[in-house]
């Protein structure tokens, strides 16, 4: 099992069964030792400056999905089948005695104190026997960021809209997405429209 972030909202979203994807920013990983032209001539694609490998292996990817599957399978922290335990922002169920049992900033419900009187604990923080949400890939694949869609801002957690046009619907979307992810990556991250890797999983229960 390996680990994955998420911000409170999106555990909500997780919760409630509106988000099924996730996207996360190809790191660099490495540098081009070739003329990003000749990139495309073997793709057709445009991979950024970002990522670089040799002339030869260049040369095996005569098309725009092998390339990509070629930088899920190499350079994807997540696979296919992976199973992710989720961390949370989070604190002990009795305020500072360990083994107390957990409570969660996401499921308020589940303590009588008063959110404002908890001191939560980063979700980077979190240990692995406070997890309660568990995630099975089922699916990744490389893009650029602005290449999302409507439907794929919904798969993300967005909340949809009641009695909206299409058009309505698909404003408040990416207006909610491009906001989203702008405050999680910083100003201005819409625009650069890095690659990301996106993330299809579904929740499972605890793995034995």
């Amino acid at each position: 099992m390996k680990p994955i972030l998420f911000s409170t909202p999106m555990v909500q979203a997780i919760l409630d069964g509106r988000k099924t994807m996730t996207r996360r920013v190809m790191k660099d990983c490495t540098q081009f030792d070739i003329e990003e032209s000749q990139l495309l001539e073997n793709t057709g694609y445009n991979l950024t400056h970002n990522y670089k490998m040799s002339i030869e292996s260049v040369g095996i990817f005569s098309t725009k999905e092998k390339l990509l599957n070629w930088f899920v399978a190499k350079y994807s922290k997540y696979q296919v089948g992976d199973v992710l335990w989720v961390r949370e922002t989070w604190q002990n169920y009795c305020l500072g005695e360990p083994n107390s049992g957990f409570i969660y900033k996401a499921s308020p419900e589940l303590y009588h104190w008063k959110k404002e009187s908890v001191i939560w604990k980063p979700s980077i923080f979190m240990p692995k026997e406070a997890c309660r949400i568990f995630l099975r890939v089922t699916n990744v694949r490389v893009e650029r960021l602005q290449d999302i869609t409507a439907h794929d801002v919904f798969q993300e957690g967005c909340l949809p809209l009641n009695s909206c046009s299409l058009k309505e619907c698909s404003e408040h979307a990416f207006n909610w997405w491009i906001n989203l992810w702008n405050s999680i990556n910083g100003k201005g991250a819409w625009e650069e429209n890095q690659f990301v890797f996106v993330y299809e999983f579904q929740r499972i229960e605890k793995p034995c």
